[in-house]
């Protein structure tokens, strides 16, 4: 078990109910820059920035009131050499566990998945040549004010404009 959690590729922490970190494994140090022994004893709060601190009271406070819930978000982590990593990050109850008494928070790094994700979609919504915004992007944003406006109770406008002989200059000069 031991040599399992020491080889993993995802960080394994042990957390008490107040957030501090009671067990971390050694993989800690190649996500997140930090050796184990910093952080071990610390509150996990101090690690992060105010909105992420947000997110993971939130998942401790749901985690100890419904035992059985196994909570799964995205949280920023600033490492240790500054840089921002998007960590997948998951916490479970084990209080009622001797073996482990404590909440389980298990996070791998996930950084270059979600910016692969932000290309995809930044390709599919704009324009490649320019960087302007597509026919898709525009519908999606007519889609989204017009759910906004009915929410709301509200209107909005669209203001839409025509170049004459654009398709000669295209074909004359290109794109």
């Amino acid at each position: 078990f031991n040599a399992l959690i020491k080889e993993s590729g995802e960080v394994f922490e042990i957390l008490g109910v107040d957030g501090k970190i009671l067990y971390i494994n050694e993989a800690s140090e190649r996500i997140t820059g930090y050796k184990p022994e910093e952080r071990l004893g610390k509150n996990i709060f101090e690690f992060y920035g105010e909105e992420e601190v947000i997110k993971l009271k939130t998942m401790l406070a749901s985690v100890i009131n419904f035992p059985k819930l196994k909570v799964k978000r995205d949280i920023i982590f600033k490492s240790k050499d500054g840089q921002e990593i998007v960590l997948e990050f998951s916490m479970q109850n084990f209080l009622h566990d001797p073996a482990i008494d404590g909440i389980v928070v298990n996070f791998r790094d996930i950084t270059e998945r979600v910016e692969a994700e932000q290309k995809i979609i930044q390709l599919s919504t704009h324009d490649q040549l320019t960087g302007l915004p597509n026919r898709i992007y525009f519908e999606q944003e007519i889609a989204r004010l017009s759910l906004s406006a009915k929410e709301g109770n509200s209107g909005f406008g669209i203001f839409m404009l025509d170049i004459d002989s654009l398709e000669h200059i295209k074909d004359t000069l290109g794109y």
